[in-house]
């Protein structure tokens, strides 16, 4: 169960990153980029919430196991907007980058 979750978070992560990406090269938009990753990231951890929920119903109760094992089922709800924060500091990243190659 654990390894699901982390593969899920790093699908989702990537996920976003690969869509906010997208939209910024199209529109030179940082806002709607990072709109695009919050809505990508609510969506697919919603949905994974809700199917871990019907699946497996004794990861409901918390469990003092660690950080976010503890959690139970909002571990993928509590990641939406920290997976949001990694994606616009590696839209920032990208954004320096291209400027910095841009000046060579």
């Amino acid at each position: 169960m654990k390894t699901s979750i982390v593969l899920i978070l790093l699908a989702s992560m990537i996920m976003s990153f690969l869509l906010s990406l997208f939209v910024w090269q199209k529109r030179q938009n940082l806002r709607l980029s990072l709109l695009a990753a919050v809505m990508t990231n609510t969506v697919i951890l919603a949905l994974a919430t809700y199917i871990f929920y019907r699946l497996d119903l004794q990861t409901t109760p918390k469990q003092a196991e660690g950080l976010f094992a503890s959690l139970g089922m909002t571990v993928f709800i509590t990641f939406i907007p920290i997976l949001t924060i990694i994606d616009l500091w590696a839209i920032s990243l990208w954004k320096t980058a291209g400027k910095r190659t841009a000046n060579l």
